[in-house]
């Protein structure tokens, strides 16, 4: 019996213990690539020209976040909703309700 525990270890070759310092070095590469990434890469919000060009892409609008939609009256459709890009084009939201160029 005590020869069969030794043929197991031989055949294994290794503990599950041993894979753990591959393991975390693979991570720490991961972990290195991505925090290795300029600031920069993040892309700015688009600014549109008119509100024309922003119906184009976003058909009811842009809205700034859900509880707006809420609030304002007289949307006929669903407006897109992004702060970032609300914020972006907020000189497009003549009526001041936080929902550029609703339709």
């Amino acid at each position: 019996m005590g020869e069969r525990l030794d043929r197991t270890q031989e055949v294994s070759g290794s503990s599950p213990l041993s894979s753990i310092p591959a393991i975390a070095a693979g991570l720490a590469a991961v972990v290195g690539l991505v925090l290795a990434l300029p600031a920069s890469a993040a892309t700015p919000p688009r600014v549109f020209k008119n509100c024309k060009a922003v119906n184009k892409v976003y058909a009811h609008g842009i809205a700034k976040n859900f509880r707006v939609i809420k609030k304002a009256d007289g949307l006929t459709g669903r407006p897109f909703v992004s702060f970032k890009l609300c914020t972006a084009n907020h000189t497009r939201d003549r009526d001041k309700d936080r929902v550029a160029c609703e339709t």
